[in-house]
Order: C-alpha cells, then sequence, then structure tokens
C-alpha cells in the first residue's frame, strides 16, 4: 500500500510545482453596454471590441495615500538619522567617561589626585580627610590639623576644583 502511495504523492506534487510555475493568468476584460447598464466580460460584446486596458495587477492607484506613505518615509528617515546622531554623541561621551576613569585610576594607584576627580576617586587616593568644610554646592577638605596642615582640596558640585598645598 506504501508503495502505491509515494506514485501519488509525486504526482500530486508535480502538479502543485506546475501549477505555481505557471503564475497568474491573465485575460482580457471587455466593456459593454447592455440594457443601459455598463457590464463587464471576458467576451467581447460585438465584433471588433477592443480590450479595456487595465493597470498591472498587485498596483492599485493611492492618490492621496501614496502622499501619506511618502511624508511617513521621510519622518521615518529623519528619525533613522536623528538618532544615528544621538548614538553618535553617546558614544563619543562614553568614550570619554571610560577614557577620564582610566586617568583617575590610574592616578588613585600612585596616590595623586588629579582636577576634576570625583570625592570617591580622592578619597581612595588618599584617604579620608581629617576636617570637611560644606557651604552651598562647595567642600572643602582638609589633610593634616592644626600646625601641620599641608594640604587643602575643593570640591564643587562633587567634582575636585582645586588643590591647595600639595605634598609630595
Amino acid at each position: 500500500m506504501i508503495l502505491t502511495r509515494k506514485p501519488m504523492i509525486a504526482a500530486t506534487l508535480a502538479l502543485i510545482l506546475i501549477g505555481i510555475a505557471r503564475g497568474p493568468v491573465l485575460a482580457e476584460v471587455y466593456r459593454c453596454e447592455a440594457d443601459g447598464k455598463t457590464v463587464y466580460t471576458d467576451q467581447p460584446c460585438a465584433a471588433g471590441a477592443e480590450p479595456v486596458a487595465l493597470p498591472p495587477l498587485g498596483r492599485v492607484p493611492a492618490g492621496e495615500a501614496s502622499d501619506l506613505a511618502d511624508a511617513y518615509d521621510e519622518r521615518m528617515d529623519r528619525r533613522r538619522e536623528s538618532r544615528k546622531r544621538e548614538d553618535a554623541r553617546w558614544l563619543q561621551s562614553h568614550r570619554a567617561r571610560k577614557e577620564e576613569t582610566a586617568r583617575f585610576d590610574a592616578a588613585v594607584r600612585e596616590k595623586r589626585v588629579l582636577k576634576g576627580m570625583g570625592v570617591d576617586h580622592v578619597r581612595r587616593a588618599l584617604g579620608s580627610p581629617d576636617d570637611i568644610e560644606r557651604a552651598e554646592g562647595r567642600e572643602t577638605w582638609t589633610y593634616g590639623t592644626g600646625s601641620k596642615r599641608r594640604r587643602t582640596l575643593v570640591f564643587e558640585d562633587g567634582r575636585l576644583t582645586a588643590d591647595r598645598g600639595k605634598s609630595r
């Protein structure tokens, strides 16, 4: 029974493939007037009748919708370009932050501080200060007390802006 099914399946597949290969069938269409009504048919109405020219299949004139589609495409192109520019700016900023962090980490390993360092980097480089004064977004860290004041660091908005009385 299996042997008899194989030829039948093969024949069915062959017919399907032939049908697909043929593609769509195009027929002529005629426009006729019958009893005061317009009728479309695949047969000529009168001798010498000419078929109606039809637009290609799968293409429908869009009119106003075409303008909307073009506007949408332009808007999407602008958004893509804008996104590319934003991504490039972010990437440049990200690389700069990574380079700055690497530079700060190297200075911390050498027990040095650099302008622009945050309080965490400075604390890792020099340890906790002996005194901290805070006033309106500004901090002043002092290392050494009394007559042994040896170093004063000034931070604005969490970033080192001044280093006075450096040791080393």
